[in-house]
């Protein structure tokens, strides 16, 4: 059994944190702005913590893990806790467990989810940009701030419907007054995605409704690329929807899904996003 490998909990000042990566191993991974930008917004809130994911030095001495979490150190200016691992043998070893899902590591803060409400919040959130990530802290503010919108698309809205069409059904929740006329919304397109024409009868669509068909249409196009297609298609899904749910709630018919042409602003902006995730939504949480 190794006698040289030693585990405490330190708080790390900034000069202390540009001592250690003076020492960053030379085949240490690039940085990530995006995970030192996620490190410094929980940093500047208070919401930073301090976990078993620790700051490591290899048996040379190299800093071969926390580089991020110390470049936020010394950025923001202020001192943070941290787990300091000293004698580990191999940086290949690290990294290798599973990583908890958003669902996940909020059921482990206490708040009650289902599965896939993490993509819902993120749907919602960032609207557009699906591939950004959120902390566990800032989707907890989320909820708070938007659950009434988050509630009312997990419970109406099939699991396998794509995330765009959730984020953008959940952020027009805010904007449309009856919200029995969204729901209709919601139907029309199940419907139409899941070619369940008895249902399409039951609802007996009128004029009014083409927007809703025509928004089916589209996710009904997409369906092949349920796998596949990228961000590109998955923003088109999005600003198509926000068109088609402005028609409707107007009560304007659209009769092909060609004519939801995509606004160049957000239609639906969360007026009240927590700050941080205001400044790194898209179009109309910045206009």
């Amino acid at each position: 059994m190794r006698t040289d490998l030693t585990a405490s909990v330190e708080l790390i000042t900034p000069k202390r944190a540009a001592e250690m990566l003076s020492l960053l191993h030379p085949k240490q991974r690039k940085v990530c702005r995006d995970t030192v930008n996620d490190y410094i917004r929980a940093i500047n809130q208070g919401d930073w913590d301090c976990s078993n994911d620790a700051v490591t030095f290899d048996v040379d001495k190299y800093l071969i893990n926390g580089q991020h979490r110390l470049l936020a150190c010394i950025e923001t200016g202020v001192p943070i806790e941290c787990v300091v691992f000293r004698g580990a043998s191999c940086m290949g070893a690290m990294d290798q467990g599973r990583r908890r899902t958003l669902d996940q590591s909020l059921r482990a803060r206490g708040i009650d989810t289902s599965k896939k409400h993490g993509q819902v919040i993120r749907a919602m959130a960032f609207s557009t940009q699906f591939s950004r990530k959120i902390s566990e802290a800032d989707a907890e503010r989320f909820i708070k701030a938007y659950h009434e919108g988050i509630d009312f698309v997990r419970e109406n809205i099939q699991p396998c419907v794509r995330a765009p069409v959730k984020g953008a059904i959940g952020r027009a929740y805010y904007y449309y007054p009856n919200k029995s006329k969204l729901l209709r919304f919601v139907q029309i397109v199940q419907a139409v995605f899941f070619g369940d024409n008895s249902a399409i009868v039951k609802l007996e669509t009128q004029a009014c409704d083409t927007a809703a068909m025509a928004a089916g249409n589209v996710l009904l196009a997409t369906r092949r690329k349920r796998r596949g297609g990228g961000g590109s298609v998955n923003k088109d899904i999005y600003l198509r929807f926000e068109t088609a749910l402005v028609k409707f709630r107007a009560g304007e018919p659209c009769q092909r899904s060609q004519n939801l042409r995509c606004a160049r602003k957000e239609q639906f902006p969360l007026k009240n996003c927590p700050e941080n995730l205001k400044n790194s939504a898209v179009i109309g949480d910045q206009q």
